[in-house]
């Protein structure tokens, strides 16, 4: 069984290629999986599912049932015209978010890119793209984030 897992799984992602189903790591509205591993990933091992936004939004997630991260990569914020560092925020269920910039930050897997009304999500996550940013959100509370230019801002 450990030898048929692989293709199992490749088998599985092609299946659900245009159907917009579930599939193993996660899904986009988009109509495919999201990128993710069963390895460890950049905050601990499990499925994950990772997305990328392009744009002045232009934001790297990372999911996992256990957490979600976003980074937004380095760039002009809109309102000031001032450069920004990179900001990333991470978020447990049973936590509010945390804020990093510049260096404490992380790099994201990113994966698949998104446009505006995509979302991707697995476990409690829900991360949507929109005009605004990328909003993040637990299924069951409704907390969250919102990652934009201009910053992040906490929901619930």
């Amino acid at each position: 069984m450990r030898k048929l897992a692989p293709l199992l799984l490749i088998l599985g992602l092609c299946a659900c290629g245009s159907s917009g189903a579930p599939g193993p790591t996660g899904t986009t509205n988009a109509g495919a999986t999201g990128v993710g591993s069963t390895g460890a990933g950049p905050t601990g091992g499990g499925h994950r599912v990772g997305f990328s936004t392009s744009g002045t939004n232009g934001v790297e997630c990372d999911i996992a049932a256990s957490d979600v991260y976003c980074v937004q990569r380095p760039h002009v914020n809109p309102t000031t015209g001032i450069e920004e560092p990179v900001t990333g925020v991470s978020m447990t269920p049973s936590t509010t978010p945390h804020i990093c910039q510049g260096t404490e930050c992380r790099r994201s897997s990113g994966g698949k890119a998104l446009a505006v009304g995509d979302h991707a999500g697995i476990g409690p996550w829900k991360c949507t793209v929109s005009r605004d940013g990328v909003r993040c959100t637990d299924k069951k509370t409704g907390k969250g984030f919102l990652i934009s230019a201009t910053g992040v801002l906490g929901i619930g």
